[in-house]
């Protein structure tokens, strides 16, 4: 053979080879896709062997996004640890869990009472979890997601939405993992989830959804369950949930009343904060741009002095009410304690540290 036919084989045959590599690695791709599971939501519960993980997932490359209602399948995984318990899973289906498109972790009552950090700071070790909403559930988390919810039949991306919408107007900021992670050592404050707790819902009449057996529901997540510095779980209502949400988010609704049974509701169009720190001390300002949305005033409007004072008084009150109730509790909800440490580099007491408020209201 002459060189130039040796030549021609040569390239001949490294055509042949970038084609099986391409082909090769596209088949390979496509196996990895089609054996990956999509898992949209988590549940996590103890029992008396050890934990109960439940995953809310749908196999990529089927034909369903990550955001559709529909398609998707609860499996069940069981073990002495978590890494067992999750391990399990992978066993049952076939798939490998995939975590990037979990909208929200539950956790089960029983979880909260015994503990979650080191069980939390496990789950960090998943890259793709970091970000994903941290939601306490009444009852168990296996219960809450697989519920039949009366809007969207994939329940965490339901929960993940209204979650955003009620820290959106005023309830809360939201708590991913890795904001619950980086307040375990208890020195920048209190953790804190929020709490939701099922609520009947009302049957949608015809078509097929009203065949359905199961009652569907809705969560109420205007509750919030904070951690003692003991790691004691203390559960709180909707006022301590809308109180810590005046002073860390940026909008939201507020409705004052006055003594002659008037009332207002503003919208908080804008949110200024700035604090200044003694020893044992932080003095917060707070100054909201607001916008009259409804009043019941009979004859004309209320003056928009009328209204900041009625705004500013309520806003202090729900304040000051909740940070005396979580004080009591030995619950830093505000992070008064911790503030103080990022400042001085010295841990107070919660009961010996005093929080000022001065609270401004601008209608516009």
């Amino acid at each position: 053979m002459n060189a130039k036919k040796r030549k021609v084989y040569k390239w001949l045959l490294i055509a042949l080879c970038l084609v099986v590599v391409a082909v090769g690695g596209h088949t390979t791709q496509s196996l990895s896709v089609t054996k990956r599971g999509v898992v949209i939501g988590m549940g996590l519960d103890r029992t008396e062997e050890g934990y109960l993980v439940s995953a809310q997932m749908m196999q990529a490359g089927g034909g369903n996004s990550p955001e559709a209602t529909a398609m998707y399948e609860v499996i069940v995984g069981e073990g002495a640890t978590l890494r067992e318990a999750m391990a399990s899973i992978t066993k049952k289906t076939s798939l490998y869990p995939s975590y990037a498109h979990c909208k929200v972790l539950f956790l089960g009552d029983e979880m909260l009472d015994e503990g979650l950090d080191q069980v939390l700071l496990s789950l960090m070790q998943n890259n793709d979890l970091g970000n994903v909403q941290v939601v306490a559930t009444a009852g168990t988390a296996y219960k809450a997601i697989t519920a039949t919810v009366a809007i969207s039949p994939t329940t965490s991306a339901y929960l993940e939405r209204d979650n955003i919408l009620v820290s959106k107007f005023g309830g809360r900021r939201l708590v991913s993992l890795k904001d619950y992670c980086q307040r375990i050592d208890c020195l920048s404050g209190n953790k804190f989830l929020p709490y939701a707790v099922m609520e009947p819902a009302e049957k949608p009449t015809g078509g097929e959804d009203s065949q359905q057996k199961e009652s569907p529901v809705l969560f109420n997540i205007l509750h919030t369950a904070a951690f003692d510095c003991n790691n004691k779980v203390h559960y709180y209502g909707e006022d301590i949930t809308l109180a810590v949400g005046l002073v860390e988010t940026e909008g939201g609704q507020l409705t004052a009343y006055d003594d002659e049974g008037r009332f207002v509701t503003v919208k908080i169009n804008a949110a200024h904060r700035r604090r200044a720190y003694r020893p044992k001390c932080v003095e917060g300002h707070y100054r909201y741009d607001v916008s009259v949305v409804e009043q019941n005033v009979t004859e004309g409007d209320l003056e928009a002095e009328v209204v900041e004072r009625l705004v500013a008084v309520q806003m202090e009150n729900k304040m000051r009410s909740a940070y005396e109730t979580c004080k009591a509790d030995g619950v830093d909800i505000f992070s008064v304690s911790g503030h103080l440490y990022k400042r001085y580099g010295q841990l107070w007491p919660l009961e010996e540290c005093r929080w000022e408020r001065h609270v401004e209201v601008k209608c516009k």
